[in-house]
């Protein structure tokens, strides 16, 4: 058994002794009574102070005794009472009361704790990536020369033709007929097409279509601007004699307006070549526009 379990039992031991003690020391009270002192008389002691009481062995008390007891007169003075009680002998040696001797080499070690062992890495399962390749550069083919070619001058077009018209800047191409003069051509007047008007001043070549017909390419060429001063026309005659002219200036006045200035600057006579187009414009035909060409020098 070590020290402190001993240390323990005999605590143990000690504190139900003492409680006994108590015990008997009440019942003895309760049984017998305080002793009251006679007069002149020696005092006596109790009958349980003359004999030690062993604790374990105590005898009972009978209802009779406590009977007895608390019949007799009451004192005059209380005396103590004396209980006297005979412990057994202890079961623990000095020894084993003595409080543990200290370690006279004592030291407080902390010790490293071990280092947990570390877990095995785990094999990568993921494959390794093949290397790539570095490409293999292409070797880099020789340009070919670009082969010099002598561009010739592209040759103006040639027209030709018998009573025929070229404008090519609006698209026109077209054969014209003669009118006459004083209205004296087509007794229906100007149908489809371009008519060369024969009353015109001297030197003065006047073509005339309608703006529905061959002419509506000036019309649009008007209001679009697509028809410009200094654009090229060709014109064949009725002997097949070709001629080249340039616009020089376009107009575009009332109808009234031409009917009363007509032979000023329209139909007009000139000491040189001159060349004139005449059509209709607006809704009720109200305008007429009027071009004027001079032989390109």
């Amino acid at each position: 058994m070590s020290t402190n379990s001993r240390r323990s039992s005999f605590t143990a031991a000690v504190s139900r002794r003492l409680t006994l003690v108590m015990l008997a020391g009440i019942i003895s009270i309760l049984a017998f009574g305080p002793v009251a002192a006679q007069p002149g008389a020696a005092p006596t002691s109790s009958p349980i102070a003359a004999a030690p009481v062993s604790v374990a062995h105590m005898p009972a008390v009978s209802e009779t005794a406590r009977t007895t007891s608390f019949a007799q007169p009451p004192p005059a003075a209380v005396v103590p009472t004396v209980v006297s009680v005979e412990l057994p002998a202890a079961e623990f040696s000095a020894v084993d009361l003595a409080p543990p001797a200290r370690p006279v080499n004592y030291q407080h070690t902390i010790t490293e704790p071990e280092p947990a062992a570390k877990a095995a890495p785990k094999p990568n399962s993921a494959k390794p990536k093949p290397e790539s390749k570095p490409e293999a550069k292409s070797t880099p083919k020789a340009t070919a020369k670009p082969k010099q070619t002598t561009s010739e001058p592209k040759s103006a077009p040639t027209y030709s033709g018998v009573s025929k018209l070229w404008y090519p800047a609006l698209g026109i191409s077209a054969k014209w007929r003669w009118y006459g003069c004083q209205y004296g051509g087509d007794p229906d007047g100007l149908g489809p097409g371009v008519y060369r008007w024969g009353c015109a001043g001297r030197n003065n070549i006047y073509l005339m279509s309608h703006a529905w017909s061959t002419f509506n390419a000036i019309q649009r060429g008007y209001h679009s601007g697509k028809m410009k001063v200094g654009q090229s026309v060709w014109y064949a005659n009725k002997q097949g004699d070709v001629s080249k002219w340039r616009v020089k200036w376009i107009k575009r006045v009332t109808k009234d307006y031409l009917h009363k200035t007509f032979s000023d600057w329209a139909s007009n006579s000139s000491s040189s070549p001159i060349m004139t187009f005449q059509t209709c414009d607006g809704s009720r035909s109200q305008y007429r526009i009027i071009v004027r060409l001079v032989p390109a020098g």
